[in-house]
């Protein structure tokens, strides 16, 4: 009897030029690759003996039927061997025709009886290893049995493994297979994790997700990322495209059209649109537009005035590459269909939604942007459009994606109060450190006597891009500071499990020492005249990852 938890198996070695392990339970395909195959441990480890059996049962079989026909070829044609004894014989020097003919037809009748003689030992042998091998494939047949009700969780993962809280998760069309081929979608390719477990369903069990029984997949494309346009909406359905000017105070949507950068972050910034002087796309003399987070939540904020410097301001916005499922899909995006989880219907065929890849927020039509833009013109007319850029595509300046914006336009949306958010809650770059049981998840660092300060969060994309990470104290004051360091070493791989991390120190400005107050070791390699020009310690966190 097959019991939960079952666990994934992956063959790299026979899938090497297409996936390679990164850690444990995370995968990489290799760019050009377009599928590969994953199965269940616990029936790899059941029909490997008898598998074993059938190789080497059936190379026996073949090297006597390969035997057996080099010899059934010397009586392939009995006209042929016939043939080459009767010229044998005329060459040795017979004469007598009589002769000649009763030995031609002697060796004819030999030829077809040796022909009968091999095909019954070869129908012999075949009907000898078709027995053996009907009896361990009987036997594999019984373990194929014993996984009938197997199906697989085969879901897009964002930054954590999925969480379920119920049976109803596999994928249809998926039960009873002992592996599954996976192959490689353009609509989700760029960056994107894939979490892949087999389970056997039973009514009341919900799966433990976690990388020993699963495992987690990052998709490449071989073809070059790109920013494929933008489009403004009124409704989050993007039911409605906006093409007349709207009102400061709106709250509008924007969708950026992406392709191969599904799972990663795109930075977008404003820009007010001075083509009317002159400008073009590429001298950069379009006003900057400022992200003002909290301005919508403070309208009595006068407009002619200064912008107060209690609001803070931003320069762009970051936001993930998703896919989106519209009823009516917009043009020139990279669309197709993605399985998904049907409630347990169990009619074999999987259930399909139809998505396009792309990033769509909200954006707040900020009253200041038209201080900002102040060229000399109506400040309350201002043509918006976005730039999106990352690592690896060239920026992208979607000047055809203009929006309009005046006192006169409409307002859309005036009670919906988002504001401009720089990075969204819970949005962070795809990661192999996310999945990872083996990390730094906060360091907190504390003068003696005062509460800490959290100078890395894994949840903070600018930390965890940002090394070494750079902290300001007071230059000539003797004091102590403390880490606080919180890691994971769950199911860690190493061969020894950590009980200490790793934190490299690179500068202490002089009069200062830093002490570990959990589980750590501090290691400093900076001569002491060079901390003496220092007022600053800085921290290497080791890309995220425990050393």
């Amino acid at each position: 009897m097959i019991q939960n938890p079952l666990h994934i198996y992956v063959d790299t070695e026979s899938q090497k030029s297409i996936i390679e392990e990164n850690a444990k339970g995370i995968y990489q395909l290799k760019k050009g690759a377009t599928s590969f195959n994953v199965k269940i441990k616990e029936y790899e480890d059941l029909i490997k003996e008898p598998n074993e059996e059938i190789a080497k049962a059936t190379k026996s079989y073949n090297e006597k039927i390969s035997n057996l026909d080099r010899e059934y070829s010397d009586y392939q044609s009995p006209k042929d061997y016939a043939d080459r004894i009767w010229d044998k014989h005329i060459k040795e020097g017979w004469t007598d025709k009589k002769r000649l003919d009763e030995n031609y037809y002697a060796n004819y009748k030999q030829a077809q009886d040796k022909q009968k003689e091999l095909e019954k030992r070869k129908a012999k042998e075949a009907d000898a290893h078709k027995k053996k091998t009907d009896g361990i494939k009987n036997e594999i047949k019984k373990i194929d049995d014993l996984f009938k009700d197997v199906v697989w969780i085969n879901q897009l993962a964002g930054n954590n493994l999925p969480q379920y809280k119920t049976a109803k998760m596999f994928m249809e069309g998926t039960k009873g297979k002992t592996s599954l081929q996976i192959g490689i979608k353009p609509l989700d390719t760029g960056g994107g994790f894939v979490y892949v477990q087999p389970y056997i369903y039973k009514e009341d069990y919900v799966p433990e997700i976690n990388l020993q029984n699963g495992a987690i997949y990052f998709k490449y494309s071989d073809t070059k990322p790109e920013i494929k346009g933008a489009a403004w909406y009124k409704d989050i359905e993007g039911k409605e495209e906006i093409t007349t000017p709207v009102k400061y105070g709106s709250t509008v949507y924007l969708l950026i059209k992406t392709k191969d950068l599904y799972g990663q972050l795109v930075t977008i910034a404003f820009k007010d649109d001075d083509s009317y002087l002159g400008n073009n796309e590429e001298d950069g003399d379009d006003d900057d537009l400022g992200i003002y987070p909290e301005t919508a939540l403070r309208n009595n904020y006068k407009v002619n005035s200064d912008i107060p410097a209690t609001i803070k301001k931003d320069t762009q916005l970051q936001r993930m590459v998703r896919t989106i499922e519209w009823e009516n899909q917009p043009s020139d995006v990279v669309s197709g269909t993605l399985n998904i989880a049907d409630a347990n219907k169990f009619d074999g065929k999987p259930t399909e939604k139809t998505s396009f890849q792309g990033a769509f927020f909200a954006v707040y039509i900020d009253h200041f942007w038209s201080k900002e833009a102040n060229v000399g013109r109506n400040e309350s007319e201002i043509d918006v459009f976005p730039t999106v850029s990352r690592s690896g595509v060239e920026t992208a300046v979607l000047k055809s994606a203009t929006l309009k914006v005046s006192n006169e336009g409409t307002l859309i949306n005036p009670s919906i109060d988002r504001s401009n958010k720089p990075l969204l809650v819970g949005e962070v770059d795809s990661d192999f450190a996310d999945f990872m049981h083996c990390r730094y998840n906060t360091i907190k660092l504390s003068e003696k006597g005062k509460a800490p300060i959290t100078v890395f969060d894994k949840a903070n994309l600018n930390q965890r891009r940002t090394n070494p990470i750079l902290i300001d104290v007071i230059a000539g004051k003797k004091a102590s500071y403390f880490l606080d360091i919180d890691f994971e070493t769950d199911e860690c791989n190493k061969s020894e499990k950590h009980i200490n991390n790793e934190i490299l120190v690179a500068e202490i400005p002089k009069n200062y020492e830093a002490k570990v107050t959990s589980g750590g070791r501090l290691a400093n390699n900076i001569e002491e005249e060079q901390k003496k020009l220092n007022h600053y310690l800085l921290i290497n966190v080791n890309e995220f990852l425990l050393i």
